[in-house]
């Protein structure tokens, strides 16, 4: 067997890798928050208006979500990368 040491130095090295790298996903995490929130307020603002232009807006939309919703499979959706996005 080898007979491997770890030094505190590298256990320091280790710990700090991995504050960065919580630091890294916590920021990516807000980032995704902030742009879920995004979405959601323009979606707001866009059936609202939508309601305004045409009154049966509501029912109609309420009606092709539900279809729209029994339909849909996310496991088949064509999700690009952010490198496909970039390159198309």
């Amino acid at each position: 067997m080898l007979d491997s040491k770890v030094s505190p130095t590298d256990v320091h090295l280790l710990k700090k890798e991995i504050e960065v790298l919580g630091e890294l996903i916590n920021e990516e995490r807000l980032e995704r928050k902030a742009e879920v929130d995004q979405l959601k307020l323009e979606m707001t603002t866009l059936k609202g208006l939508l309601n305004q232009i045409y009154p049966d807006f509501a029912s109609q939309f309420e009606k092709a979500y539900e279809e729209e919703r029994n339909r849909f499979n996310p496991e088949v959706m064509n999700v690009k990368t952010t490198k496909e996005r970039a390159a198309s």
